[in-house]
């Protein structure tokens, strides 16, 4: 029975290419040491050979689908290898007070009484270049806030990210590792203006997609009443800084703490009308409307859509999936593939445990493919009852996909 089930599941090979992608990534995060980028290379490519030489030697179609998802989890393997060898950055050791020269690049969290810069920091005292990590980040007083973009010299007591609280725990340092943050802590003194060197043009870009996202919460806050400025900042740009303590935990009480975490159901508000609202200007305008496909016209806009607000809401993990996610069914309107299939979630998933395959231990990644894989209801087609003439529908059952 099994194995008939298998057979029948053969045309079916994408959807368990991310499984064994994901597996493969899942496989590196578990190893209890470190294995050497070498090691993973010879594997992934001896799980590649194989294949390959499955496939020329044409062998069966279950030997064949097995090699691929060996060669699958291999690739897994060798991604996860990978992005930790690209990202990585020195991890600071507990010191004292140090005074740090960098430029800010971004404003993690503000609320009334704190808040967070992330740092690109040129000198850190008592640290050589080699062992200055890429960023840090400093938690300040609310009053010291300053915009991103802007040199800045402040002393700070810094530390590593802390390891999870207990077994199972939220692990930040991994996260911070993933980031590029190398050291956490607390500022002594407030931010002051430095003179620094010209930095290179990622940071630059950096910056000032983050000073533009920045000013524009700010002309939101400015321009909303002080009830809904902070949600509307928050869910427009990811900034916070403008929600009070009672919002936040009135938000939190009711359960929609969810909603100012800029994630799929933005990117789904967004590209969805988006793509609405061109569609129906397309099909209002009849002269437009024979001359252009309206449908794809709409998933262009709407991917455009999507991938602006991306870059407006600061890239966050769960925004990045779900941008992802979304281009992948406009992609598929835009080449006549069904736009709402498991085949094209497969594809979204496969896209983004390549980019960041650490996302396979991220809560946020397993239940939001979960939700949406999850077994389903289907209605079979109407038939024709062949005693009365009359239309009848077989009950539902689950769905074998």
């Amino acid at each position: 029975m099994a194995r008939d089930e298998a057979a029948s599941q053969a045309d079916r090979w994408m959807l368990g290419a991310p499984i064994a992608l994901g597996g493969g990534a899942a496989t590196y995060f578990a190893l209890k040491s470190e294995p050497a980028l070498w090691q993973v290379a010879a594997a992934a490519g001896a799980a590649w050979s194989v294949f390959l030489v499955a496939r020329l030697a044409r062998a069966r179609r279950s030997v064949l689908l097995l090699a691929l998802y060996a060669a699958l989890f291999g690739l897994g393997l060798a991604a996860a290898k990978v992005r930790a060898v690209r990202v990585a950055t020195p991890i600071a050791s507990a010191m004292a007070p140090a005074r740090i020269e960098g430029w800010v690049t971004d404003v993690a969290s503000m609320t009334s009484t704190s808040g967070r810069l992330v740092i690109a920091p040129v000198r850190i005292e008592g640290l050589t270049p080699e062992r200055t990590p890429s960023r840090v980040r400093v938690t300040i007083s609310e009053s010291a806030a300053v915009p991103p973009g802007t040199p800045v010299r402040i002393l700070a007591i810094l530390g590593p990210p802390p390891e999870p609280a207990s077994p199972g725990a939220y692990d930040f340092a991994r996260d911070a590792y993933f980031q590029g943050i190398g050291a956490v802590g607390f500022a002594r003194t407030a931010p002051r203006r430095a003179d620094l060197p010209r930095p290179n043009w990622r940071l630059r870009l950096e910056m000032a997609v983050n000073a533009a996202r920045w000013r524009l919460a700010s002309r939101i806050a400015a321009h909303m009443g002080p009830d809904a400025q902070g949600l509307g900042a928050a869910m427009i740009t990811g900034y916070q800084a403008w929600l009070d303590e009672s919002q936040e935990t009135a938000l939190r009480n009711s359960g929609l703490a969810h909603i100012i975490s800029i994630s799929g159901l933005h990117m789904a508000i967004v590209g969805g009308f988006a793509f609405l609202l061109v569609r129906l200007g397309v099909a209002a305008w009849p002269w437009l409307a024979v001359r252009i496909d309206g449908k794809k016209a709409a998933a262009a806009f709407g991917l455009a859509a999507v991938l602006s607000y991306l870059v407006v809401s600061g890239a966050p993990p769960p925004a990045q999936r779900s941008a992802i996610t979304a281009a992948a069914a406009f992609g598929a309107v835009l080449t006549d593939r069904r736009a709402i299939s498991l085949h094209v979630l497969a594809v979204a998933a496969l896209v983004i445990l390549v980019l960041q395959p650490e996302a396979v231990v991220a809560p946020g990644f397993q239940m939001s493919f979960a939700a949406t894989t999850a077994p389903t209801r289907s209605f079979r087609k109407t038939r024709l009852s062949p005693k009365a003439g009359s239309t009848s529908r077989v009950s539902a059952a689950p769905c074998s996909s």
